[in-house]
């Protein structure tokens, strides 16, 4: 979610806040510079081209089946994280955003990890995320970890999840395990299916910790060792 850009879509619909308040919320809920801090030549990539106020690519496309819907930020988003309504979708304008973005993102995402998989047998999506207190819809208590490692049952082996929070938790920083978010993005070909070699897991970074340039590049270093060491110790982290 590392973009700010409007969709013409947004922009065209009735408003219930003003530009600066939509201009305040867009960037705080946007993971901004995460597609920087995770992107190398040696790792493909998928990210969103527009803001998750207007499409968010994770959530379900069914609000019966997406949690956050009661909270209005399903994948159209209708509130705020202070729960205050800001728009209101003429007819016809969610299925209109759901074929013009989000299923053609998905399509993209399940063709490149079904063609992986053909070349290489087992494939690691790494979910990758920012957060900050203000846009956690149920406030913890006490202090944010730095780094929360999202799972899944079926898809994130325990050996993984052991290797990754051992990992960052050498290095330093708090970690947490489904804590404050959980789960982690399964492509939509995959999600009620086990396809052998597929594996996903989550990492969510605190926003203080690239709030500089100077920690930004540290910790850009220290995650793209992480990568390595996954791409190149695979058969050891990806199993049961």
């Amino acid at each position: 979610h590392a973009s700010t850009k409007l969709t013409r879509e947004f922009r065209a619909i009735t408003k219930c806040i003003s530009k600066a308040e939509i201009q305040e919320f867009n960037c705080a809920i946007t993971d901004r510079n995460v597609d920087k801090l995770f992107s190398y030549r040696t790792f493909k990539y998928v990210r969103a081209k527009y803001s998750r106020i207007c499409c968010d690519m994770e959530r379900f496309a069914n609000d019966a089946d997406e949690d956050m819907a009661k909270y209005g930020m399903g994948v159209i988003y209708t509130h705020t994280c202070s729960q205050k309504r800001f728009i209101r979708p003429a007819d016809g304008y969610r299925e209109q955003v759901l074929h013009k973005y989000y299923y053609p993102y998905h399509k993209k995402l399940d063709r490149i990890v079904f063609s992986a998989l053909q070349k290489r047998k087992k494939v690691l999506l790494i979910d990758c995320h920012s957060f900050s207190r203000e846009i956690i819809i149920t406030k913890p208590a006490g202090k944010l970890p730095d780094i929360c490692i999202g799972t899944d049952k079926t898809f994130t082996p325990q050996k993984l999840t052991a290797y990754s929070q051992k990992y960052f938790s050498s290095l330093g920083y708090d970690t947490a395990i489904d804590t404050s978010y959980c789960g982690t993005m399964i492509p939509n070909a995959l999600f009620h299916t086990a396809v052998p070699g597929f594996y996903a897991i989550m990492l969510e970074i605190n926003k203080c910790l690239y709030a500089d340039a100077f920690r930004f590049r540290k910790l850009k270093k220290q995650i793209f060792a992480y990568l390595q060491s996954l791409k190149n110790c695979r058969s050891a982290f990806l199993c049961k």
